[in-house]
């Protein structure tokens, strides 16, 4: 053997910058794994954030349903107050009374004028 030989064989030279780190005892930067981490932790930021959002979304819903329902009953009972019963159907949302009611009502004070 030659000596040039002999020396690659024994000592083969580090043909990178990996190779000789290697040599030197210190591990490379495994670029690929790191990525790999770095979006797996992206994705699991991003999978609680919606589910925060999602129950956020859910209390802002159950918060309005309530105040919703609260003044509802304060409205009926206000109602009530003064004298105003029930106006007829559901999700109506006024106090006037349905024409038909009002023209009955009319016609019946007219006839009791007529009357005397």
């Amino acid at each position: 053997l030659f000596r040039g030989q002999a020396a690659e064989v024994l000592n083969p030279e580090a043909h990178n910058i990996r190779d000789r780190m290697r040599r030197a005892g210190v591990a490379p930067r495994d670029h690929l794994k790191e990525e790999r981490e770095r979006l797996k932790h992206i994705s699991l930021a991003r999978a609680d954030a919606e589910v925060e959002a999602g129950a956020a979304e859910a209390e802002r819903r159950r918060r309005d349903g309530a105040l919703r329902d609260r003044s509802l009953s304060r409205a009926q009972a206000a109602l009530a107050e003064m004298g105003v019963g029930d106006t007829g159907g559901e999700g109506r949302r006024t106090t006037r009374r349905p024409a038909a009611e009002m023209a009955r009502e009319a016609e019946a004070s007219r006839a009791a004028a007529a009357v005397p």
